[in-house]
């Protein structure tokens, strides 16, 4: 069996061009950033090579934290996506058990809307999950042509909602929302995938030591972006976030990098989208979502996004707060003691807020789609 293994280019390098498998520095990784934080070149598995009882097909995406390929399965005589995570995430002692404990929860969310696992383990040093394969691509795909009709948002939208609501009344956070994990099938259903693998990651010794996090900054809800508890509403904050690009066709907040993204989900307001490209109702349903208080936000998934279909509908939206909510003036508040705490909890993280001031690095979810 021709079986792909983790292999360290520096370590081959430093033997003579021999590999040895105990390096520790050897990792089969999807980020080039986490590849470079961590020390050594990621090397993706070759299609045509068999891991474990898979036949690696072709890749399919590479993100911060796994990287994913179309696998043929004999066993069963099916196709299924294979998502594999960094082998250097096996140096922690603790992993193996995290990520079996983890994979088992996640197995047994069963919903429509969420893609299901079918099998997990480690193989060869690889930790890895085999999925559906949803073959539509990714809600990501469809944003590169520029913003969606409101009624295909909404749809999508609400299709992802009953997957979050489900997971959530289980006890299951997302954690990572974005356009990249909405996979949509042939007929343009939503399903959401990739449900807790940044909560699978985000303790790892690895990530510590190295001063990473898991997480995409440009969907990061303020609570999240300070390291503070998350809960449902961090998710639903996501999602809002997700709303607005897919209605306005770009993110909120962009910056040069990480960090600054961060602070201004931390600080900036909301910017209002012009009228004719959101009415007004949907505007305010979407503010209401991405409030900087995590109380002031929508209780549900599901009735964020039936406030949105009220809304794009023409009828009155009645359920709002939004008199002076938290952060969603259209200027830009003065400092206040929240922004200082903010800037004080990123550097007592090592985060550096000014160019060649970062200590620390990010592993950052990558925005190519992910199937």
């Amino acid at each position: 069996m021709k079986a792909a293994e983790p292999r360290c280019a520096q370590h081959r390098r430093e033997r003579g061009g021999a590999h040895d498998s105990s390096c520790k520095r050897a990792v089969v990784y999807g980020s080039r950033q986490a590849g470079s934080a961590l020390g050594c070149e990621q090397v993706p598995l070759s299609p045509g090579s068999d891991f474990g009882p898979y036949r690696i097909i072709a890749p399919l995406g590479r993100g911060g934290m796994a990287s994913v390929y179309k696998a043929y399965e004999a066993g069963l005589d099916r196709y299924v996506a294979l998502k594999v995570l960094p082998a250097e995430f096996l140096h922690d002692p603790d992993f193996a058990e995290r990520f079996t404990r983890e994979a088992k929860v996640i197995a047994k969310l069963e919903h429509p809307r969420i893609v299901p696992i079918h099998a997990f383990g480690i193989d060869e040093g690889i930790p890895w999950m085999a999925m559906r394969l949803v073959g539509g691509g990714t809600v990501a795909s469809l944003l590169t042509s520029g913003r969606l009709a409101h009624r295909r948002a909404v749809a999508i939208l609400d299709e992802t909602a009953e997957a979050l609501d489900h997971a959530h009344e289980r006890g299951v956070l997302h954690r990572d929302v974005k356009p990249q994990n909405v996979l949509l099938d042939e007929t343009g259903h939503a399903y959401l995938a990739d449900f807790g693998i940044a909560k699978l990651v985000e303790g790892s010794a690895v990530l510590t030591k190295s001063g990473m996090i898991s997480g995409t900054p440009q969907y990061m809800a303020p609570e999240q972006a300070q390291g503070e508890k998350a809960d449902h509403r961090t998710d639903i904050y996501a999602l809002g976030i997700v709303a607005y690009e897919m209605l306005t066709g770009r993110l909120p907040f962009t910056a040069d990098t990480p960090v600054a993204i961060l602070m201004k989900h931390i600080m900036d307001p909301i910017p209002i989208p012009p009228i004719s490209e959101v009415p007004e109702p949907l505007t305010r349903v979407l503010l209401k979502c991405l409030a900087k208080d995590p109380g002031a936000r929508w209780g549900s998934a599901i009735s964020f996004v039936d406030a949105l279909r009220q809304a794009a509908g023409g009828g009155p939206v009645d359920t709002l707060r939004l008199a002076a909510p938290d952060g969603l003036a259209e200027t830009p508040p003065p400092p206040s003691a929240v922004g200082k705490t903010a800037r004080g909890r990123l550097r007592r993280r090592g985060w550096g807020l000014g160019s060649g001031q970062r200590r620390w690095s990010l592993l950052l979810g990558s925005r190519q789609p992910l199937p």
